[in-house]
């Protein structure tokens, strides 16, 4: 498998949006936090810094739209489900933050009678490969929930995959951070 470039990105959104909840809270940001009108704690560390540089690995569907940036915070540790709007690419030598797809049907009946997941003799767009440590590999599909999950690559056909991202030598992987060249 060639090794991959991470993007180069900006932050470019508002930092207050991205303080970080105190050591009392089960969320992540101070923002989400129910008693944040009335808290008396003053939080200051942000996950993210203005015109600061950090590297992104991929995008992903969020709720139907395919607006979330994987990327690295001020700790180095990779976060998502961070909107793409907050940031600027700087450099995407791989195109690791391309729109880039592939279109499955599913194979299985295995989740046949789960709520959301997928749906036996249904299409789904696919973003991308993993290979876990099990060396098996998965697709990361938008499901009925519509975010993504990963799924094992044969619960699927691929219905149309014109850019080869679901490749298992040259296609886009994603959650993988040993084939990328930080």
């Amino acid at each position: 498998m060639k090794k991959k470039y991470p993007a180069v990105v900006e932050f470019i959104g508002d930092p207050k949006s991205y303080i970080l909840a105190c050591e009392d809270s089960s969320l992540r940001y101070c923002r989400d936090c129910e008693i944040l009108p009335t808290c008396i704690k003053k939080h200051n560390m942000c996950e993210f810094t203005p015109n600061k540089h950090y590297n992104a690995y991929f995008l992903e569907y969020w709720q139907g739209r395919r607006n979330s940036i994987h990327v690295t915070c001020n700790t180095n540790e990779i976060v998502d489900f961070i909107p793409f709007e907050d940031f600027e690419i700087i450099e995407d030598v791989d195109e690791v933050l391309s729109n880039k797809e592939a279109i499955v049907r599913c194979i299985t009946h295995e989740y046949d009678s789960s709520l959301f997941d997928i749906k036996y003799n249904k299409k789904y767009k696919a973003i991308g490969i993993s290979r876990n440590p099990d060396k098996q590999y998965t697709y990361l599909v938008m499901d009925e929930s519509m975010d993504c999950y990963f799924y094992p690559n044969h619960f699927f056909e691929i219905v149309e995959d014109r850019d080869d991202i679901l490749d298992r030598e040259n296609g886009i992987f994603v959650y993988d951070k040993s084939l990328f060249i930080d």
